[in-house]
């Protein structure tokens, strides 16, 4: 069984419970953050603890990767655009951003206690110190597209990095739908990057070439299914 924490506090020693958590932000927050790493009644998500000496609640699952989903979703929430982020994570980032109020923070702390992640009231209007790089990418594209038809939003989804929301423009997006789920394509493309964490903030295609000549259903023996990307919302 994995565990991992929330942990809500003050900057100060006094804590004015006037302008502390709510219970109904802090579901919100709950049912959203389930959203965002994926979590399913298999993974048996079970509150495990109530600290009483501050806001601190405990969680315990079966599922040793929901830890790692949650500490990735809070790192994106810090690092990414709203346009940069899953529809899942998007919906967490606000429960969060509405339930931290003035003065106070939240941090994620990891199975063995130890705070990994700190966020602050007035998170999400902060800017991150970022820089560029190029690189090339393999993948079946697993989602392409964007829910709400915004051609400033549409993106695809590679297999092999099913973690990285890659834009495309409308011309793009034209030439790829004929490979969706078909061909394998070499992408190259453009990361913006935390300057702090090295962490991708976001992808642009800058061109692509097409690398197999088997369709999707013949390369299904060679692939792993659990590498196919299936957003949530």
């Amino acid at each position: 069984m994995n565990n991992f924490y929330l942990k809500f506090n003050s900057e100060h020693e006094d804590v004015d419970f006037n302008n502390a958590v709510s219970i109904d932000g802090l579901a919100e927050l709950l049912k959203s953050l389930y959203t965002a790493i994926y979590a399913s009644k298999k993974d048996n998500v079970v509150l495990s603890q109530v600290t009483d000496n501050c806001y601190q609640l405990g969680f315990k699952t079966s599922n040793d990767v929901l830890e790692l989903r949650c500490i990735e979703a809070n790192n994106d929430i810090l690092e990414k655009s709203d346009r940069e982020l899953s529809p899942g994570v998007l919906r967490y980032k606000k429960a969060v951003d509405k339930v931290i109020k003035e003065n106070w923070y939240l941090e994620i702390l990891n199975s063995e206690g130890v705070p990994v992640v700190k966020i602050p009231h007035g998170f999400s209007q902060k800017s991150v110190d970022h820089y560029y790089s190029n690189k090339s990418f393999v993948g079946y594209i697993t989602l392409i597209g964007d829910r709400e038809l915004d051609p400033k939003s549409l993106h695809i989804y590679l297999s092999e990095h099913k973690n990285i929301k890659i834009f495309i423009s409308e011309n793009q997006h034209k030439e790829l739908t004929s490979y969706y789920r078909k061909n394998k394509i070499r992408a190259k493309v453009k990361l913006k990057k935390s300057l702090s964490s090295n962490r991708v903030m976001s992808a642009k295609l800058l061109s692509f070439k097409v690398k197999s000549t088997l369709n999707f259903p013949e390369n299904l023996d060679q692939m792993d299914l659990s590498d196919l990307n299936f957003e949530i919302d």
